[in-house]
């Protein structure tokens, strides 16, 4: 079974047409008549499994990483300016979203955002309130926006591994055991495999996980970007947050932006407005 498992690993790893999600699990061993010799244990391990990139039919997509790097933050020789962008940025771009805007030829009086609410409104009122139940049977459905396809995704469990996660050299130790279980390195070192493993570092990966892992792997890029390799400053890494966590972001950036607008308006209803709230 675990030579099985190193197969299927290597061999979806070694199309790059894969993303990899990893995050930490801890197990307490314990013993029910500890002694000296024999106590009760804590064991910080992380888990991962392969995910396929469904759509993805040609990895030259994916054959980006140079490019990606020359415009990154973390170049210290990189020959672009950055631009800087703030909350209120994603306000006017928030704004000036076409979805929220409807185009005249459809002869229609809500966008498709508004449409969606309403729908979820009518919804609420309909199944959780008192009196409009008798019109469940007219509730329907929402319009669909941006629909994405329902696929059949076959994921690789990668094998577990004795590391402590929350770190950042426990993360650089974690990608360097799964590039080594999947097959991926640099051909300038040592360890790389000429006649079976596969050069990633021309290529990019998606590396899913928490907003610790996040943190961990910006210090990482942090203090490694003047590394001797690609390789080595995780050139090749595309983090991707989880769902769960982007949306703790996202509140968690809302509600900065409403209390540095609360600090700077003194009338609360403009305040409301100038976060988008109303």
């Amino acid at each position: 079974m675990s030579m099985d498992s190193t197969h299927k690993i290597k061999k979806g790893l070694h199309s790059l047409k894969m993303a990899i999600s990893y995050d930490n699990f801890d197990i307490n061993f314990k013993t029910s008549e500890p002694t000296l010799a024999h106590q009760s244990s804590f064991v910080s391990t992380t888990s991962a499994t392969a995910i396929p990139l469904i759509g993805v039919d040609n990895t030259n997509v994916l054959h980006c990483s140079k490019a990606l790097w020359s415009m990154d933050l973390w170049n210290p020789s990189s020959s672009i300016s950055h631009i800087n962008i703030d909350e209120f940025d994603l306000l006017r771009f928030h704004i000036i979203n076409v979805c929220d805007h409807m185009p005249a030829e459809l002869g229609m009086d809500l966008s498709l955002w508004c449409k969606a609410f309403a729908w979820h409104v009518c919804q609420i009122l309909i199944n959780h309130g008192q009196y409009f139940g008798y019109l469940s049977d007219r509730l329907g459905t929402p319009d669909t926006l941006f629909k994405i396809p329902v696929s059949r995704a076959n994921q690789v469990p990668m094998k577990s591994m004795k590391i402590k996660q929350s770190s950042v050299d426990g993360n650089i130790e974690v990608m360097d055991n799964l590039l080594h279980q999947g097959g991926l390195g640099d051909p300038t070192e040592p360890d790389f495999v000429s006649a079976g493993d596969v050069d990633i570092s021309e290529y990019v990966l998606l590396v899913h996980g928490d907003l610790l892992t996040k943190e961990c792997l910006d210090m990482v890029w942090a203090s490694q970007c003047i590394d001797d390799s690609p390789k080595n400053w995780f050139q090749f890494v595309v983090f991707v947050l989880g769902l769960f966590h982007f949306k703790m972001a996202c509140v968690d950036a809302l509600w900065r932006v409403y209390l540095q607008a609360k600090e700077g308006c003194e009338d609360m209803n403009s305040t409301y407005q100038h976060v988008g709230i109303l």
